[in-house]
C-alpha cells in the first residue's frame, strides 16, 4: 500500500485525523508520566488510549473500516489484514501480547464488572519499553502536510518536535528516543504490580514489589499471583532473579 503521507484528505477527514493524532501524543506523554510515577493502572489505561487513537488514525488514513470499540487487539488485527505486501512489513512489527495485556488492564476501569479471578500484572519498565516502541513505531507513519506546505519535506511530526526540545516527559527513560537497546535498558531494577479478584468471597488483592530486572521476561499478558494457603501468596516473578514462575 501507499505511504500514509501520499493520501489526499478533505477538510473533515483531516480535522478528525489531526485531532486523533494530537490527542494520541498527549495521551502517550500522560501514560509515560503515570507509569514512571508508579500509577500502574492509570498509566496502562492512558497507554491504551494513546495506541487506540494512533491505530484509528492509520485506519482512517488508509480507508480501513474498524469496529467501534476500544480493543487494541481487534483494531490492530483489522489494520494488519490490509497490509500484505513485503513493503508493508512495518505493520506486522507490533507485539500483539502487549496489546492484549493493555486490553485486559483497560477492563479495570470498572472493577464491579470484572468477574472473580480477574487479574493483571504490570511490569513498570517492561511495559514502558513496549509502549515507547509501539507508539513511536506507529506514530512515525503519520505525517500530515497542509497543501500550502506540500513542498516542505522537512515538516516534523509532534514527536519529532518533542525530541528536538528534549522534552523530559518523552525523553526520560525512553530507550527508543535515547537509542538504547531494550535488553540493556531492562537490565536494571524494575517494579511490578499484581492484582487479582479472588475466586472466593470476591476480595481484591494487590501487591507491589521490586525485581532485579525484567529483560528475561518475554510474556506480557501474565496471570497475577495465587495463594499458596490462606496466609501467603506466590508472586508471578521471582524478585531475586527476574524470572517468571512456571505457572505464569
Amino acid at each position: 500500500m501507499e505511504e500514509s503521507n501520499s493520501f489526499s484528505l478533505n477538510g473533515c477527514e483531516a480535522q478528525t485525523i489531526i485531532g486523533l493524532h494530537n490527542n494520541s501524543v498527549d495521551d502517550y506523554l500522560a501514560a509515560r508520566v503515570l507509569l514512571l510515577n508508579k500509577l500502574f493502572e492509570q498509566g496502562c489505561i492512558m497507554a491504551s488510549q494513546a495506541i487506540e487513537k494512533v491505530l484509528k488514525c492509520l485506519c482512517l488514513i488508509h480507508r480501513v473500516s474498524y469496529a467501534k470499540n476500544h480493543s487494541l487487539y481487534a483494531i490492530y488485527n483489522t489494520l494488519k489484514k490490509n497490509f500484505l505486501t513485503e513493503s508493508d512489513s512495518w505493520v506486522h512489527q507490533i507485539d500483539r501480547p502487549f496489546l492484549q495485556a493493555l486490553d485486559n488492564i483497560y477492563r479495570s476501569r470498572y472493577l464491579g464488572d470484572c468477574p472473580p479471578g480477574y487479574n493483571f500484572v504490570v511490569i513498570q519498565l517492561r511495559f514502558l519499553a513496549e509502549l515507547d516502541y509501539t507508539f513511536c513505531h506507529l506514530e512515525r507513519k503519520i505525517k500530515i502536510i497542509p497543501n500550502s506546505e506540500r513542498n516542505k519535506a522537512d515538516r516534523k511530526t509532534p514527536l519529532e518536535l518533542l525530541i528536538e526540545k528534549n522534552d523530559q516527559r518523552l525523553m526520560r527513560k525512553n530507550h527508543i528516543t535515547n537509542r538504547i537497546s531494550k535488553e540493556v535498558f531492562l537490565n536494571q531494577n524494575d517494579f511490578v504490580k499484581e492484582f487479582k479478584i479472588m475466586e472466593e468471597g470476591c476480595s481484591m488483592w494487590s501487591v507491589e514489589y521490586a525485581t532485579v530486572n525484567s529483560y528475561k521476561i518475554e510474556k506480557l499478558n501474565l496471570k497475577g499471583f495465587h495463594l499458596t494457603d490462606q496466609n501467603s501468596m506466590e508472586f508471578v516473578i521471582n524478585p531475586e532473579t527476574g524470572e517468571l514462575k512456571e505457572w505464569a
